[in-house]
């Protein structure tokens, strides 16, 4: 699935789905897109970025494109892949207005007294986080077949949302479908594997 050194991705989504990632499928362009071509579910996609990302931050240097557009066609993100990518640890108020590509590692998470999932970065008070609506919430325990939220604690994240600011000066991401997330759990994907044999210099297979 890492066939990500091509220069373009394509996205169609299925507004009709309200929420089911299965509905989003990325098309190839000629010169082929990211992930495994078309027909090829966004956050899947989604997660193939994600990966790189954490393999290498600078990824998106190679000058890849990237566009995300509805089925009614409203383009969502269309440019530069560098240019929407924000890691969460940077976003603020600079980022508010259109929708951009958040990723990094969720350090702390949990449920406020409405229901709405926070998937932090550092201090919660203070640092920026992620906000799921419950609905939302509930979406991702069905679509990513995980039992707890806690499961989630630890992992990276990608999201395709948009930067609202709480009162006390607070970056929050907010998203409207599970389809626009995506995870990289450390603690089940076989990088990991890979990556303690890369440090450990061990050679071993």
């Amino acid at each position: 699935l890492d066939k990500v050194n091509n220069n373009s991705l394509y996205v169609s989504q299925d507004n009709g789905k309200h929420g089911d990632e299965e509905s989003t499928r990325v098309t190839a362009r000629p010169a082929s897109g990211v992930g495994s071509g078309s027909g090829f579910p966004l956050n899947k996609s989604l997660r193939a970025l994600l990966t790189n990302l954490c393999r290498n931050p600078n990824y998106a240097d190679k000058g890849q494109t990237i566009n995300i557009v509805t089925d009614g066609g409203r383009e969502i993100i269309k440019g530069q892949l560098s240019d929407f990518l924000v890691p969460i640890s940077g976003a603020s108020d600079k980022d508010t207005g259109k929708e951009y590509i958040f990723w990094g590692p969720i350090n702390n998470l949990n449920i406020d007294k409405n229901g709405v999932l926070w998937l932090n970065y550092g201090d919660y008070r203070t640092e920026p986080s992620i906000s799921l609506r419950p609905e939302l919430k509930d979406q991702l325990l069905r679509n990513f077949k995980i039992k707890d939220v806690s499961e989630l604690d630890g992992s990276d994240v990608i999201v395709v949302g948009h930067v609202g600011i709480s009162p006390n000066n607070k970056a929050i991401i907010s998203t409207g479908f599970t389809k626009y997330l995506s995870f990289r759990k450390m603690n089940v994907v076989a990088e990991d594997e890979t990556a303690k044999e890369d440090h450990s210099n061990s050679g071993t297979s």
